[in-house]
């Protein structure tokens, strides 16, 4: 679930980037239609982000260490709110460039995160634990 998860999610936010970014080549502000595509981004990775919280309460172990795995999730999740204030604070066609650059930072950080789940279930179906989740 969580890998069909980060794909809506990339998808998402990739088509968001791809429209804000055309809001600025045509020389336009951020508007409310902007708005309302980073809040449906904003709960697809705040269900991501419970969902990798979930999956660490069950005991699964990142790779990388949890302190990792949950900096990426928050930090996935932070960037799209932080992108919105700051394109209502600049209401030129740079509060657009600002969202639309925005969107590249977050997609790493949630793949690193799913990957580290990932090898963790491979492992321990390799080892004949049960996988949970």
């Amino acid at each position: 679930m969580l890998d069909v998860l980060t794909l809506v999610t990339g998808v998402a936010a990739l088509l968001l980037a791809a429209w804000c970014g055309w809001a600025a080549y045509r020389d336009q502000p951020t508007k409310d239609w902007h708005f309302i595509g980073m809040a449906v981004v904003s709960v697809l990775a705040l269900i991501q982000l419970i969902a990798g919280i979930v999956l660490l309460a069950r005991g699964e172990e990142p790779e990388q260490g949890t302190t990792i795995f949950v900096a990426y999730l928050l930090g996935a999740f932070a960037c799209v709110p932080a992108a919105g204030f700051m394109s209502l604070a600049e209401r030129t066609r740079w509060g657009s460039v600002t969202v639309a650059a925005a969107w590249r930072r977050p997609r790493r950080p949630r793949s690193a995160a799913v990957r580290h789940l990932g090898r963790l279930r491979w492992r321990r179906r390799m080892s004949g634990q049960p996988a949970s989740g």
